[in-house]
This record gives structure tokens, C-alpha cells and sequence, in this order.
């Protein structure tokens, strides 16, 4: 069975209403890394997590199977 990509359809909604991540929860993973030069965030969806991973690490590469969701991901640029 393939990828079923539930997301796309409404990435946009998909942002707006997914709930956001508590800031010590990155700063408690952040914590537990020897280097802050990368994060991955591998499903990133439209980047809730990425957001608060760019205040810990220098660079955050972002994947999702969505393309849709990357598209309507907010960047944010130091």
C-alpha cells in the first residue's frame, strides 16, 4: 500500500489549527544534543516543530511526503 496523503488537500487548515509545541520541550532536546549545527525534522508538515527548532540550532532541514505541505510551510529565516 502506498503513501495516503490526508494533508495536501488542506495544508493551509492544516497549520492554522495544529496545536503548537511547548518551547521547553526544544530546549529539552536541544539539551540532549553535543552539537546544535543541524536538526532534521523529518515529517515536518508545515513546520510547527521546525519553527521553534531554528531557535536551538544553527540550520533545520525540513522533509515531509506532502510536497503541499512543504509549500505552505512558514520559513523563517535568522
Amino acid at each position: 500500500m502506498g503513501f495516503r496523503d490526508h494533508f495536501s488537500e488542506d495544508s493551509n487548515g492544516y497549520s492554522e489549527y495544529w496545536p503548537r509545541y511547548p518551547a521547553d520541550l526544544f530546549l529539552h532536546l536541544s539539551s540532549l544534543c553535543n552539537h546544535h549545527d543541524l536538526a532534521w525534522d523529518c515529517v515536518a508538515g508545515s513546520g510547527q516543530a521546525a519553527i521553534s527548532l531554528v531557535d536551538q540550532f544553527h540550520k533545520v532541514w525540513v522533509t515531509d511526503a506532502s510536497a503541499s505541505q512543504i509549500k505552505n510551510a512558514v520559513a523563517k529565516r535568522g
